[in-house]
């Protein structure tokens, strides 16, 4: 708001004019439960709702942008985002205003993110197979729950209590061919079948170096 005095003949001119404090703040759609992989909406509020302008959203412990002069409607500036890193993040919002009538403000939320639960299945490439005969197994990983992406890490197999081999994910998925060196006995696992004792673990992820494992 301005506010002009005319001197008149003295010539004594006045303008005032009256910033607009604000204040700012920030929330997040899943404040206390969120996972590697999950897709947040982050809000900012800005107070009076008539100020307008863009918020700045920052990762500020990476130091990312997440996302720069997001325009303010009806007091409100909103960004999603699903690359927040396992571990305590701290997310800001800048307001910047468009008008000389209101003052620039700052929010802090600080965000947790654990990791992802996974699902492992596998499979096999001749069920029932043939004592002797060649047979491939193929544990797929995929995120659980609100988790996205695409896990890494390594994937063990086991028969019974021997260790196979260790095989690294890629594109989410690990193979191991092997000859059946067992006959009677058949364990079900996940709808399928398999000559020889196997049974998939998982763990969770979310960190590249993240383990995961096949096998009893």
């Amino acid at each position: 708001m301005t506010i002009s005095y005319v001197g008149g003949s003295t010539g004594n001119d006045v303008t005032l004019t009256y910033i607009s404090a604000t204040s700012l703040t920030l929330t997040s759609s899943d404040p206390s439960a969120a996972v590697y992989g999950e897709t947040l909406t982050f809000t900012a509020t800005v107070n009076p709702g008539a100020a307008t302008g863009t918020v700045t959203f920052t990762d500020t412990t990476t130091g990312k942008v997440l996302a720069s002069n997001v325009p303010i409607a009806s007091g409100i500036a909103m960004m999603t985002t699903s690359s927040l890193a396992v571990g305590s993040q701290y997310i800001s919002a800048t307001y910047s205003p468009s008008s000389t009538a209101y003052i620039s403000s700052k929010a802090t939320f600080f965000q947790a993110i654990a990791k992802s639960g996974t699902a492992t299945v596998l499979s096999s490439s001749l069920n029932p197979s043939t004592f002797g005969g060649n047979v491939t197994f193929t544990a797929s990983v995929t995120p659980s729950g609100l988790g996205s992406g695409v896990p890494t890490g390594t994937v063990t197999f086991y028969d019974s209590d021997n260790l196979l081999m260790t095989e690294p994910l890629t594109a989410g998925t690990a193979t191991y061919t092997t000859s059946v060196a067992c006959r009677g006995f058949a364990q079900h696992y996940g709808g399928v079948q398999f000559g020889c004792r196997f049974q998939c673990e998982h763990f969770e992820y979310g960190q590249p170096s993240g383990r995961l494992r096949v096998g009893w």
